[in-house]
């Protein structure tokens, strides 16, 4: 699963970048919007994160998961109270 926002910087933004098509098409990625959407704002606000990190931790806090795969702020994630794994250690650098 991943946040409306991270679908928007990868499929959208990222149209040219490696990982756009296959993101847009793999069946088993399920696009979800995060409830509120105010707390993104405020959180980017607060912390100055871009959207598509901030979502995806608030969107794994509202559906309770234990692991986030993010490219970057493990340390924050991690301080938010999730397992966190690195994409670039599954996905080979793909996403790098």
């Amino acid at each position: 699963m991943i946040s409306a926002e991270v679908y928007v910087e990868v499929v959208i933004s990222g149209s040219r970048l490696p990982g756009a098509f296959e993101t847009a098409n793999a069946e088993w990625i399920k696009v979800r919007q995060v409830h509120n959407r105010m707390d993104v704002t405020a959180a980017q606000g607060r912390f100055g994160l871009g959207a598509g990190e901030l979502s995806t931790i608030i969107l794994a806090k509202e559906i309770e998961a234990e692991l986030v795969i993010l490219d970057d702020l493990g340390a924050f994630a991690h301080r938010e109270g999730f397992r966190v794994q690195g994409a670039s250690r599954h996905f080979g650098g793909l996403l790098s």
